[in-house]
Order: structure tokens, then C-alpha cells, then sequence
């Protein structure tokens, strides 16, 4: 049997196929920029000139020999191992390249390419794209290799200059114009050992290393929130102070380690605008978190996506955020599709997304409860008032907070006689202490000054309270001042008041009980005055001293006093209280008539014609008395009916001018005119009277006759009646002028008082 050979050739086509493992520039640049991070550089410079069409690419690593080009023209093959940690130039790196494709990224810009790195020696090297497309077999390529010894201004790292096509240039020049894709290729690295400069066109830009995201618009920051694959803790914080903290579990069974921290807004009023533009995306210009893999920016929005909750709870949605969230891994699983911008899918990488989403929507609907708590208008008590008689001596406020409160442990309180007051950071809620029912005693004692307490008060002096007299503070009670004292005592159970009214004494007084005496007939003191001693008792410690007007009056010694003769009389009246020694002098003035000459009250078996209504005492004159006295007889005898009714007209007459009189009005010679004039007085009489039984039936009689009818009715009676009338009255008619007739004597008779 014969056994042959074939060789296996790989046509330089295949080099473009394999670029295409590189969709952009922004990729290709980044490729670049990890073999520099890779090569222990503290930096890379990035030249991007439009003048000349050059990209250049400048690191400090450290260089590469011959041997290391090699492994760089051995297209996908490579010995390191992605996520890797391995020191290099003094540096602590994780490793960014596996795949072998790192050579291909620089033909993304132009067809040649010039290398100039120095390790042990200098070596320079160019690449033109289209020769390598034009081999029939890539294996057979040669590469020319320039070696020139290491000169002292020589330093360890790689210069890469590429001569770039238009559409490139142009390209890269406006995607760096918008200052999101500037800023997330500057931060492509989250080293602080890592700085990349970017050179366009003389314009210089650097890695913003001083990033803080305290400093990130902190006037509307809400919470930082923190994560650690070690602590399994979610981690809030609040105006610098942690505020709370749940446990979560991690579920990367040492595949991967995780650190999350974000910072959450509460943007209302404010403007994102106001926030590093490192953390907005360039699509739609909202904030995001970023999420890097192994140190190196994952240009992916969805796995940790702030509007995760929007769909599940809206009211638990905190979409304002930005941070760093860091996956470290160096497990065989960790891949990307090929614009790095999706995880390849595994199960690996399936538990990473499912763990970010899950721990994203923990964050927002904690930080969503946190941000209601910390409203100034969220109610974290659960009540308002509390009664006094529940704050024993072990009383804690605490009880009084919302048991699912997820902040009470930072809840203060102070408790005051009046009032609980809660502070939870700006939310101030007062809880009112309500005082403990007391029981209430009330009592009010009247005393006479210098009269002595009475028994159950004599301590009175000795009781720590409050004392008052007409509403102002004294020091002590003191029976010998007069007014209204209020004693007050109150302790934990009960609260006394005493209200002590010392009168102050006065001056006696007496009041005339009768002004009508009988002729002849003894009266006692008692029954013609009433005596008030200094403090308002009637007739106790007093007795009055009668000094009589001359006359035939006969005072007796025992209080007793008789008239002889019918008379007006004076009598003087002094009284000096036995207690206080203040004296009263008045001249009091008394009717002394005949009981046979007086008029009776018309009652229902009472036949006189005329009578006074309300009046039991009589002050017009005697003879106006007497007149109507034998008017009354006059009316028993139907003999005398004529003479009875002129006889009326004449009292009217008497009774009409003796009223115009005392109120000082000019009479006129018409009766009729005369009465009408007392007439239009009686509202003011009306007015006048005080009693108010009185008032009632003087007010009846007068609304009885106030009728046109009955007001033309007597004047028509009065003109009938004079001598010159051919018309005779009858008594029948004359009764029904009664009414009129008492009107008129009751107005006089008040007027005579």
C-alpha cells in the first residue's frame, strides 16, 4: 500500500473572513487598546490625525521580541487565558485577549500598518492587507523584520501606526463628536493603573480618574447602594450613613465574583444633564449603570436595566441610576458575541443575567419603600395621641413606630410633659400626650370679710396650689380682702378648686314696704320698712332709730309707730349696723288716710264702677280719691243715673288736665283735644313701667281701646257729655268707657308716684 501527503493551504482570503469577527471600529479600537492593558502599560496613547489619514497607537508595556510576533501572527491561537490575573510590568492585570484575533483589529482602519516595539531590541515591522489577501497560501507569507539595537532613548512598549482610509477616519472623528461614546472609550478600563489618552487632531482627552460617584450631582442624590459577591449584603446608604442592609445570596458557585455599586437619583426638578455623560446612554440619553467584564467595558443596557420594575410594580420603579457593576471571571464560559454587547449564551452566563435582573428589581423595591419612608409626608407611626395613664415608667417609644417599618431602627424620639416628638432624618411626626383624666372637685363658700374659713379649709395656707383673687396671683389667702378667690389644687390624680366670695361690707340699706297708712292704726317697724345689714341680710344685726316729723304720731319703744291724723308724713330713719359701724340716713314719706275713704280693687264680685288695675297704692290727690269713692256709691243707685253720667265726665276732665299738669303741656279748652294729647303719651307710660306683670296688663288695656273705633268712640262720649249737648248719655254707654277711665287713673297715678 502507498501513502501519500496532501498539504493544507489557507488562501490569504481568509484573513478578511476572519476580520469579520470585528464589526467596528469602536471594537477594533478597543482590541487595540486591551493588547496595550494587557502588556503591563500604565497607559496608551491613541493619535488620531485627519490632516495626514494616521492612527497611532503608543504604549510603555513591555514590547514584544520575535518570538512574541510570532504568537501574534499566529492568527487564533493563543495561550492566555481571559480573565486571568497575571502581574506584568509590575501591574496586577486581568487578561483581555484569548481568541488570536488581536493582529486582524488593525486592518479595520487601513490596508498598511507599521509596527516599531522594543523588548530586547528594536524591531520594526509593516503589514500591507491587500498582500496578505493576495496569497495563494497565507502559511508562506514572509514577514521582514528589522532589528536595531536598544539605544538609551529607547523605552520598552509598541508604536502602531496605521494609514487609515477616509471612510475610517471620518468614521471614528464623528463618533467621538458625541461626548457619551468620548467619555465610555476614555473609561474603557476601570483601573485606576490604566489612563488612555486620545489625541484628535491636537484636541487632548484623558481618562477622568477622579470620577466620585458622591460628587456625581449630589443635591438629588437618593441612595448608594452596594453589593459584594463576599458579604451577600445589599447595601443602602443615605446622606453618607448606611441605613439599611439586607441579605441576598449569592448563587455564583465561584464562577464568577460580583461587585455592585450604584448610585440612585430622585431626579424631580433636576436635570440629567447635570450628571457625567460616562453614564448615559448614547441612544436615548438616559442614565444607566455600567457593567464591566473582567475590568473591561461591556457595552450592554439590558442585563442590569433601570426600567427592569416598570413592568411589574411602577410604583417600585428607582429608573434614575448610575455606578460600576463588575463581573470578574476567568471560566472558559465567559464569551461575547462579536460587537462585545451580549454575553455568548451558556449556562454560565444564563445565571449571570438571571442573577443581575433578579438582584435589580430586590434594589428597586426596597429603595422604592426606603424613598416612601423617607418622605416628609409618610406616616411611620401608628398613632397621634396616646393617653398618659399608658407611659408607665418602662413605656418604649419604639411600640409606637410601624413594626414594618424597614427604617425604624434609625427612628429618634424625646418624650416631653405634652408631647412624643419622632424625627426619621427630615420627617418630624408629634405624638400628643393626652394628661390623665382627673378627677374634679368644685366648691364655692360664701364669707363675710374677717369671717373665719370654715373647718374643712383652715389649711388652705398650707397646700401648694394656686391662689387667685379677681384673677390675680397671690402669695396667701387673706380673709380680710374682699372679692372672688379661687383656690387651686391639682396633683397626678386630682384637681380641687375652692371659689371663696368674701362680700365687702356696705352701707345698710332700707326699702319702704307701704306708703298708705291707716289713721289710728299701730304698725310695727318691720311692716313698713325692710332693713339690709352691710353684708345683704335683711333685718339681722341691725335695728332702725325713727325720728317722726311733728305731729300727734306716737312712737312706741318697742318698734311700734301710730298716726292721728290724715296727712302727708315725714319720717327720718337711721340705721347703724352693729357689726361693721356703717350707718344709713333717708327721709322716707308716707299717705296717712281714712280706710273708709279708699278705692277698691274692682274684683269679679266687687260692683264699684271704678277701679285701678294694677296700682295697690294711691298717689294722686285726696280729693280726686274722694271723688271717685262717692262716684262708686253714686253708681249702685239707678235713682242718681243722670247725675252718675255727668259726674264721669267731670272725673275725666279732672284726671285729663291734672296728667297734662305734671308732664308740663299747655292745656286747650277742647276736652276732646286735651284727651288726645294724653293719648299719643301712653307708649312712653308703657315704656316706662318696670314690672313686667304690670307692663303686660297696662299694655293690654291700651291695645283694647288703640282702634280708630274706640279712640273716636270716647271723644265722641266727651262731647255728648257737655252741658251744651242735646243728647242725654245713658249709664249703659258710660260703662263701655271704663277701659279708658282706669287707663287714664293708672297714668296718673304713676306720674303722682
Amino acid at each position: 500500500m502507498e501513502l501519500t501527503h496532501s498539504e493544507i493551504k489557507v488562501s490569504g482570503n481568509i484573513i478578511s473572513e476572519l476580520s469579520e469577527k470585528i464589526p467596528t471600529n469602536i471594537i477594533a479600537l478597543n482590541e487595540l487598546i486591551k493588547n496595550a492593558y494587557d502588556a503591563g502599560s500604565p497607559m496608551v496613547e491613541i493619535h488620531l490625525n485627519s490632516r495626514n489619514n494616521t492612527l497611532i497607537i503608543i504604549d510603555n508595556g513591555v514590547g514584544m521580541d520575535e518570538e512574541d510576533i510570532n504568537k501574534l501572527f499566529h492568527i487564533s491561537a493563543s495561550n492566555k487565558v481571559f480573565g486571568e490575573e497575571n502581574e506584568i510590568n509590575g501591574f496586577k492585570r486581568l487578561t483581555q485577549g484569548s481568541k488570536g484575533l488581536g493582529f486582524l483589529s488593525v486592518f479595520k482602519f487601513g490596508n498598511k500598518v507599521t509596527w516599531v516595539t522594543t523588548k530586547k531590541k528594536r524591531l520594526e515591522f509593516s503589514v500591507e492587507f491587500s498582500d496578505l489577501l493576495k496569497e495563494d497560501d497565507i502559511t508562506r507569507y514572509s514577514l521582514p523584520i528589522q532589528h536595531f539595537p536598544i539605544k538609551s532613548e529607547y523605552k520598552h512598549g509598541t508604536k502602531i501606526e496605521i494609514e487609515m482610509n477616509d471612510y475610517s477616519i471620518k468614521s471614528l472623528i464623528d463618533y467621538f463628536s458625541e461626548k457619551v461614546n468620548l467619555n465610555k472609550v476614555l473609561n474603557s478600563f476601570i483601573d485606576k493603573d490604566f489612563t488612555i489618552h486620545l489625541d484628535i487632531d491636537g484636541e487632548k482627552h484623558n481618562t477622568d480618574h477622579s470620577i466620585d460617584l458622591d460628587k456625581e450631582y449630589r443635591e438629588k442624590q437618593l441612595f448608594r447602594v452596594k453589593y459584594n459577591d463576599t458579604d451577600e449584603k445589599i447595601v443602602f446608604n443615605y446622606r453618607g450613613k448606611k441605613i439599611y442592609e439586607v441579605n441576598y445570596p449569592f448563587i455564583g458557585y465561584r464562577k464568577y465574583s460580583l461587585n455592585i455599586d450604584i448610585q440612585i437619583y430622585n431626579l424631580t426638578g433636576g436635570r440629567r444633564a447635570n450628571i457625567n455623560p460616562l453614564f448615559h446612554k448614547s441612544s436615548d440619553g438616559q442614565l444607566t449603570p455600567l457593567i464591566y467584564v473582567n475590568n473591561n467595558l461591556f457595552n450592554n443596557f439590558s442585563i442590569f436595566n433601570p426600567d427592569v420594575m416598570k413592568a411589574v410594580k411602577y410604583e417600585s420603579v428607582l429608573p434614575q441610576m448610575i455606578g460600576y457593576i463588575s463581573i470578574k471571571s476567568s471560566d472558559k464560559d465567559i464569551s461575547f458575541n462579536s460587537d462585545r454587547t451580549q454575553f455568548s449564551q451558556n449556562n454560565l452566563t444564563d445565571e449571570i443575567v438571571s442573577f443581575l435582573e433578579s438582584i435589580n428589581k430586590q434594589i428597586q423595591e426596597i429603595g422604592s419603600q426606603l424613598k416612601r419612608e423617607l418622605s416628609q409626608s409618610y406616616e411611620f407611626l401608628t398613632v397621634s395621641k396616646i393617653n398618659k395613664e399608658k407611659m408607665l415608667e418602662d413605656f418604649n417609644g419604639n411600640t409606637l413606630i410601624k413594626h414594618n417599618l424597614l427604617l425604624k431602627e434609625l427612628v429618634t424620639h424625646s418624650i416631653s410633659d405634652s408631647e412624643i416628638t419622632y424625627k426619621l432624618f427630615d420627617n418630624k411626626r408629634i405624638v400628643e400626650i393626652i394628661p390623665k383624666e382627673k378627677k374634679r372637685t368644685k366648691q364655692t363658700i360664701d364669707l363675710k370679710m374677717g369671717e373665719d374659713l370654715k373647718v374643712e379649709l383652715k389649711d388652705i395656707n398650707n397646700i401648694k396650689t394656686t391662689i387667685t383673687l379677681n384673677n390675680q396671683i397671690q402669695k396667701e389667702f387673706d380673709k380680710n380682702k374682699p372679692g372672688l378667690w379661687i383656690i387651686r389644687e391639682e396633683n397626678d390624680d386630682e384637681i380641687k378648686e375652692f371659689k371663696i366670695n368674701i362680700q365687702s361690707p356696705q352701707k345698710p340699706k332700707v326699702e319702704q314696704l307701704i306708703t298708705d297708712l291707716n289713721i289710728h292704726q299701730t304698725y310695727k317697724y318691720d311692716e313698713l320698712f325692710s332693713i339690709i345689714n352691710s353684708f345683704g341680710e335683711k333685718d339681722k344685726g341691725v335695728r332702725p332709730e325713727l325720728i317722726h316729723d311733728e305731729g300727734s304720731d306716737i312712737i312706741d319703744s318697742k318698734g311700734e309707730i301710730t298716726f292721728s291724723t290724715v296727712r302727708e308724713a315725714k319720717l327720718t330713719v337711721k340705721v347703724i349696723d352693729k357689726k361693721t359701724g356703717l350707718d344709713y340716713l333717708g327721709e322716707f314719706y308716707f299717705r296717712i288716710i281714712n280706710p273708709s275713704n279708699k278705692i277698691t280693687d274692682i274684683a269679679e264680685d266687687n260692683n264699684d264702677f271704678i277701679g285701678m288695675p294694677v296700682s295697690k297704692s294711691l298717689y294722686f290727690s285726696t280729693s280726686i280719691i274722694e271723688y271717685i269713692n262717692e262716684l262708686n256709691m253714686l253708681y249702685t243707685k239707678d235713682e242718681y243715673k243722670y247725675t252718675f253720667v255727668s259726674s264721669v265726665r267731670t272725673l275725666v276732665e279732672l284726671v285729663v288736665n291734672d296728667i297734662l299738669d305734671k308732664k308740663s303741656i299747655e292745656k286747650q279748652e277742647s276736652l276732646s283735644e286735651n284727651y288726645k294729647e294724653v293719648h299719643s303719651l301712653y307708649s312712653e307710660f308703657i315704656e316706662e313701667i318696670t314690672n313686667i306683670k304690670d307692663k303686660q296688663v297696662i299694655s293690654n288695656l291700651f291695645r283694647t281701646i288703640n282702634t280708630d273705633r274706640e279712640i273716636s268712640g270716647f271723644i265722641a262720649f266727651l262731647n255728648l257729655s257737655t252741658h251744651g249737648s242735646a243728647r242725654i248719655i245713658t249709664k249703659k254707654q258710660v260703662e263701655l268707657k271704663n277701659t279708658e277711665i282706669k287707663l287714664l287713673l293708672e297714668y296718673l297715678n304713676f306720674l303722682s308716684k
